[in-house]
């Protein structure tokens, strides 16, 4: 990551992801910012009968944070090595999550560019599923 300046730009989001040989791909308008140290994403997502959600990812030095708000809401922390746990809740579903991130690759300057990472999620202690994510930003 590279020097951070205080600023708000709109950008186009893909999302890439693969898990349990499905994959998917998604597109959004959304907006690219920096607070408290580090860069923020902000899209909407359109779950189809469910409604909408806000998703914001925080990429920090440290790790990866994941906050979805709306008609799926849920909270995940992503740190290379280490199991954290996180929440997920619809209007008739809550569990708890537990995360173990294997990697994490970033190459964001300027607002712009790509996040990846790799982990096992298990869902209220079900066996872990592998998922492989790629977030990128222009």
């Amino acid at each position: 990551m590279t020097e951070m300046r205080d600023e708000r730009f709109a950008a186009e989001i893909r999302i890439e992801s693969a898990a349990g040989g499905r994959r998917s791909v998604q597109t959004a308008s959304g907006t690219v910012f920096v607070k408290r140290g580090g860069w923020y994403l902000r899209y909407e997502e359109n779950l189809d009968a469910l409604g909408r959600s806000v998703n914001t990812v925080k990429i920090a030095p440290d790790g990866l944070k994941i906050i979805r708000r709306g008609a799926i809401e849920s909270e995940m922390i992503f740190v290379v090595g280490r199991k954290t746990s996180g929440w997920l809740r619809t209007a008739n579903f809550a569990a708890g999550l537990e995360v173990k991130c294997t990697e994490i690759r970033v190459d964001f300057h300027e607002g712009r560019g790509t996040v990846a990472w790799a982990y096992e999620l298990s869902v209220d202690g079900t066996e872990p599923e592998f998922f492989r994510v790629k977030i990128s930003v222009s």
